[in-house]
């Protein structure tokens, strides 16, 4: 029909660019690699399958998204970074991401609705690649007409609405194809040969065969009862066959060191880490393992594979969400993972060293993008000879006049820190504080009389756990960056800094003053109910509204801690890195009068500064009393005599 059709506007002259396009309507994509199967015989059948799987999908869970701008700043307040803390009520990021690289691994795609209100994405909730299966066009312009849901025929979501992710497929570019697909006859022979051994073993390594005898039976019946005999006492879950007079064994099959099993698996084993991108040592496998060559998989693992992954996640996230995030993207932090610090100290080093041969800072930091701003002295290059304290110094040139020498970094550097921590540990005191809060009303539900201080003190270490490490991941890390000082490692900022809290507690006083403002409001409040007669669960609702329990409290202890954390990190950086002084720096706005005196005040590295009526040693020092340490956005920087 659309021949004749054709030929008819040809007859009249008719414009050529009229054109008629056949309709075709297609039917949705039914992947016959299912992912029920790929778990069935993939998943839960194979030790190195499973390994490689969890591996990849709980490092992809570890890493923290951001709505961040063109300078890698995180876009305080976007919706969008609370999308990404909790896609949705029923799952937290972490287990978010660890589905959809599961299912990236081994059905080849991972889908996410998209939830909107009023334009936004709010929610995004998982479906599983076998129940969403895209639909084709004839059209090269358009590639699908969207998604249908479990067995429709039709459009069940638009194309917009459904964010999929997926591993190339150069046959079909709008499926996926998965690693475990790739290798999957590598797995089933693995699978197979395991369960050849399994089963030999319980033969007691008896194979196959059969019985020959000489003598010829009566009847099938007579061989087939001495062949059930047989069976019965030697064969296990074996077989054998009995054909003649007189027995003689004969066997069928080949046993297992025969076929070489023990290092045909081994192949089978490297072969499917290699596809899955997992080095064997990191996945566990000890032969000839060593701490050198772990921590070198461990970086293979990262900057081989998983940086690829994550940059592929990220495209699409952008792709998907790029009419809301307009200017900005979504990015991954890596800063807290393990390996990639490690690597980052390792060229921090090299780095150093050819400073110190004449290299340009300027150059360094575009090669190696350490993402420092433009200083004085920024081009200069810096001979061998005089180059010890030139990294951490605003003179470039010889230090003739003696004078003091400032460190580089600026308050501001600091206060971007400090504001980056805070987002980091928000969520961490937000799930603490609902703990404590559901500890609080079971107690109170069971008798309204219950000692609020107790209830709290069991609640403790894991308050002291999670401040414990905010302490020491923050401040080892910035107090590492401020100093700028490479031969300060990130492991002797850290050394100190644990030493320090063993020393002052600091911890523990953190968590007493918590705890004890919580359960003054609460033992305030479950007073006042009892002389009015309120019910539990007007008691409850009455101790929700007194904020203790809520977000904005726990993005103030965010914010509070991860100063002090940050601060104290810096501190013990710079005095490792050989400063002698160090200055009260103010914020530019909303500064607290005391704070505003104390600015530009320069002690001893280890003496302390003068806050109003107190002492302390930094900016939200824990010394201080509430009022002069909650939201404080103070800082310091440093000298060095010459």
């Amino acid at each position: 029909m659309f021949t004749t059709l054709k030929r008819f506007f040809e007859k009249r002259n008719l414009s050529s660019a009229f054109v008629i396009r056949p309709s075709q309507t297609k039917r949705p994509i039914y992947n016959k690699w299912t992912l029920k199967n790929a778990v069935a015989s993939g998943y839960k059948a194979n030790t190195w399958v499973y390994r490689s799987v969890y591996l990849k999908s709980v490092a992809a869970g570890s890493v923290i998204w951001n709505v961040v701008n063109k300078d890698g700043e995180v876009a305080e307040g976007h919706y969008l970074n609370n999308l990404f803390k909790k896609p949705n009520p029923s799952i937290s990021r972490q287990d978010m991401f660890e589905l959809m690289v599961t299912w990236l691994e081994l059905a080849g795609n991972s889908y996410l609705k998209k939830s909107k209100v009023s334009g936004k994405t709010l929610e995004l909730w998982p479906i599983s690649p076998d129940r969403l299966h895209p639909i084709p066009t004839a059209d090269p312009e358009e590639w699908m007409t969207g998604y249908a849901l479990d067995k429709s025929k039709t459009s069940t979501y638009e194309p917009d609405e459904i964010i999929h992710h997926m591993y190339t497929n150069p046959a079909n570019p709008i499926l996926g194809i998965s690693p475990l697909e790739v290798i999957s006859k590598t797995v089933d022979l693995d699978n197979d040969q395991r369960d050849f051994n399994k089963a030999t073993s319980q033969n007691r390594g008896v194979v196959d065969g059969v019985f020959l005898f000489k003598r010829r039976f009566a009847s099938q019946s007579e061989a087939d009862a001495v062949r059930d005999a047989l069976n019965e006492r030697h064969a296990g879950k074996r077989t054998f066959g009995v054909l003649g007079d007189e027995a003689k064994y004969v066997r069928t099959a080949l046993t297992p060191a025969e076929m070489d099993f023990i290092n045909s698996r081994k192949f089978n084993r490297e072969e499917i880490f290699i596809c899955f991108g997992v080095p064997p040592v990191y996945a566990g496998v000890m032969d000839g393992a060593t701490m050198n060559n772990y921590k070198t998989s461990e970086l293979v693992f990262w900057f081989g594979t998983m940086l690829f992954l994550l940059d592929n996640l990220k495209d699409q996230f952008n792709f998907a969400l790029s009419e809301e995030l307009g200017d900005l993207i979504v990015d991954y932090d890596i800063s807290n993972i393990p390996a990639i610090r490690e690597a980052m100290l390792a060229k921090t080093k090299t780095a150093k060293a050819l400073y110190e041969m004449g290299v340009p800072f300027s150059q360094l930091n575009k090669v190696f993008k350490f993402g420092f701003q433009e200083f004085e002295g920024w081009d200069d290059s810096n001979p061998a000879s005089g180059a010890e304290n030139t990294l951490i110094s605003t003179d470039s040139e010889t230090r003739k006049d003696k004078a003091p020498i400032e460190f580089r970094a600026t308050a501001e550097s600091v206060e971007k820190a400090i504001e980056k921590e805070t987002q980091i540990n928000r969520k961490t005191f937000e799930d603490l504080l609902s703990t404590q809060q559901e500890a609080v009303f079971d107690a109170l539900d069971k008798n309204i009389n219950v000692d609020i201080n107790r209830v709290l003190k069991n609640s403790e270490s894991l308050w002291v756990n999670e401040i414990s490490k905010m302490y020491v991941f923050s401040g080892g890390r910035h107090g590492t960056d401020f100093v700028m000082e490479t031969r300060t490692s990130e492991d002797d900022i850290r050394a100190e800094i644990v030493e320090y809290l063993r020393k002052e507690d600091i911890v523990l006083t953190e968590v007493s003053m918590i705890n004890e403002t919580t359960a003054e409001k609460v033992i305030l409040h479950v007073d006042s109910a009892i002389e009015t007669g309120a019910t539990m669960n007007q008691l409850q609702q009455a101790i929700i509204d007194t904020g203790i329990f809520n977000e904005k409290r726990a993005l103030g202890l965010a914010r509070t801690i991860s100063g002090n954390a940050v601060n104290l990190g810096q501190w013990k950086g710079a005095e490792t890195a050989g400063a002698t002084q160090k200055v009260w720096s103010t914020a530019a706005t909303e500064v607290r009068k005391s704070h505003r005196k104390a600015s530009g005040q320069t002690v001893g590295i280890d003496d302390l500064f003068k806050v109003g009526k107190f002492r302390a040693r930094y900016p939200l020092d824990n010394q201080l009393p509430p009022e002069e340490r909650m939201n404080c956005r103070c800082t310091l920087t440093y000298k060095i005599d010459g």
